[in-house]
């Protein structure tokens, strides 16, 4: 039976790289936070966007968010989707 890290190892020497290391064990990725929060608001038919990492406007606490429809994220190259 062939392993997955002899595989490896083979196809690494074919294209002229080093093996990879047996010992390391091999484990799922964590993903990573989100930067960004979105919210529904069902009552308007919008998904608001807000960054994690800005601050609050000089002035106020509250966080700047950008709230549109699906079509018009969209628009802008941004496709969410809601889970169920």
């Amino acid at each position: 039976m062939i392993t997955i890290t002899t595989l490896l190892a083979a196809a690494a020497l074919a294209a002229g790289a080093p093996a990879p290391d047996a010992a390391l064990p091999v484990t799922k990725a964590q993903a990573e936070p989100s930067r960004y929060a979105v919210r529904y608001d069902a009552k308007h038919d919008h998904y608001c966007l807000r960054d994690r990492q800005a601050q609050p406007v000089t002035g106020t606490r509250l966080v700047p968010q950008q709230c549109k429809t699906s079509s018009e994220w969209a628009a802008q190259g941004l496709t969410i989707a809601r889970k169920d």
